[in-house]
């Protein structure tokens, strides 16, 4: 599926959670060819973000810092044709209210905003720990985009199929999603 979303046309949007070894995925997709940026939020531990981003840039990988300064690069790097892979699993305090196992869960728009916008496909990805030091990566199909012609109920489609995926994949092996943050606000919890 990556192959043929990277011959059929200029830029892709992949996607993914904190599952398994997900930092394996951008090596796995520059293995096909082109330039790929992830979207970056800093590690809280400055040694931590260092090994990251020392490991990421010898590797070839943009970092794209969340933020304005980023969607700006993001639309770049859209209009350049470039890969961009994001983890979608993240908490926020802004964005779209989305259900993540049957609860809203404020939950960034980008992938879709961007995915709309330019008309870019949306692939799932995976990679899951197997026994020993052996992984599994999965692209499956472009998501199916909406075009209602409202763009907000579209965002909102989008982004829920994005998480009923997500759920599916963190059901069927929950000890591969590494989560530490909450998820739902507080009045969502109890």
């Amino acid at each position: 599926h990556l192959r043929e979303a990277l011959e059929a046309g200029p830029g892709v949007l992949f996607f993914s959670g904190h599952l398994g070894n997900w930092e394996l995925l951008p090596r796995v997709f520059l293995r096909f060819g082109g330039e790929i940026g992830v979207v970056h939020r800093a590690a809280n531990n400055p040694i931590v973000e260092r090994l990251v981003a020392r490991a990421r840039t010898r590797a070839g990988i943009e970092q794209v810092a969340k933020g304005a300064q980023g969607a700006r690069r993001l639309f770049a790097m859209v209009k350049a044709g470039r890969t961009i892979a994001m983890l979608v699993d993240q908490k926020l305090n802004e964005g779209i209210a989305v259900p993540f196992f049957g609860r809203p869960a404020m939950t960034a728009p980008a992938l879709a905003e961007l995915a709309l916008r330019y008309d870019l496909p949306v692939l799932p990805a995976r990679c899951e720990r197997l026994a020993g030091a052996r992984f599994r990566v999965t692209v499956l199909a472009p998501l199916e985009r909406p075009a209602s012609g409202d763009r907000a109920a579209d965002v909102l489609a989008l982004m829920t199929a994005v998480n009923r995926l997500l759920e599916a994949w963190i059901r069927e092996r929950p000890e591969q999603w590494l989560w530490l943050h909450r998820r739902w606000p507080e009045a969502a919890e109890g």
